[in-house]
């Protein structure tokens, strides 16, 4: 290998490399900021089922407000790790992107297993966010039930 091809191989690794790092980097922030939200909701849900809700009308009107609240934690929570989606799927083609190149200038290739396993990777991208909108969806609905018991 000469230089030249050396260091073109570790621009591209570096740039694979980059793309990874970002994306380690927002997963690392994404489920502390889910754990956060998450203890939030309970908290609230704790504290209106042990203090009782006696301070508050059940009426129609709080159950309008008590949905509203809903939509917005969920739709706002589903918005937040949709886009943080995107932007990791970005970041891995970025740096599957850079790997390929530099794999074709080593003439390098994977086995069958390893693509068969990307493959699989690449089917449950949606499933972490998806669960967690779900868990905060009920997990809301849940304290918003609280107000009401």
């Amino acid at each position: 290998m000469t230089n030249q091809e050396k260091n073109r191989a570790d621009v591209l690794l570096s740039l694979s490399k980059v793309g990874w790092d970002n994306f380690e980097r927002r997963r690392a922030h994404q489920w502390k900021f889910n754990i956060g939200i998450w203890t939030a909701i309970a908290a609230f849900a704790g504290i209106v089922l042990t203090k009782g809700n006696t301070h508050l009308p059940t009426n129609c009107a709080l159950a309008h407000v008590c949905g509203v609240f809903w939509i917005a934690i969920v739709g706002t929570h589903t918005y937040w790790l949709f886009s943080l989606m995107i932007r990791d799927r970005l970041d891995k083609s970025i740096a599957i992107f850079y790997e390929n190149l530099l794999k074709e200038m080593l003439k390098v290739e994977y086995s069958s297993d390893i693509d068969n396993l990307k493959d699989r990777v690449k089917r449950t991208d949606y499933w972490s966010p998806l669960a967690s909108t779900i868990f905060t969806g009920i997990l809301t609905l849940a304290a918003i039930l609280a107000v009401f018991v």
